[in-house]
């Protein structure tokens, strides 16, 4: 929901108008403007979206930062929310996980999260 106070942010400062923070629903799916992807899963502790970037030919899971953080690091104006999501705070948790007897650091369910954020890019690609 698009607020009239964005609006006239959008007329003063001439950005696409988007959701405020107070606005955003927790381990939701937004359409969002960003530098490195179009859909993110807002959580709420870090302010930030879970995103799939590419880079160097690889996709991976990306944490951008929403525009109201400040200059710098707010990179993500949320535009329109899609969907509620199956994951969980618990299952968007980072840290050391040890897997097939192979230790990393990264999202609890990542190859879950990545699948998930594939298939949405297809789904709402004309969105």
């Amino acid at each position: 929901m698009i607020k009239l106070n964005e609006y006239e942010r959008y007329k003063e400062n001439g950005r696409a108008p988007y959701i405020m923070i107070n606005d955003l629903k927790p381990y939701h799916l937004y359409k969002i403007h960003a530098r490195n992807s179009s859909l993110g899963i807002y959580l709420p502790k870090q302010y930030s979206f879970l995103i799939r970037r590419l880079k160097f030919y690889d996709w991976f899971v990306f944490e951008e930062f929403h525009w109201d953080t400040g200059a710098l690091h707010g990179t993500v104006r949320p535009l329109k929310e899609l969907e509620n999501t199956p994951f969980g705070q618990e299952d968007l948790r980072q840290g050391p996980w040890e897997t097939n007897g192979i230790k990393y650091y990264g999202y609890f369910k990542e190859e879950e999260i990545m699948n998930y954020l594939e298939t949405k890019a297809k789904e709402y690609e004309n969105e």
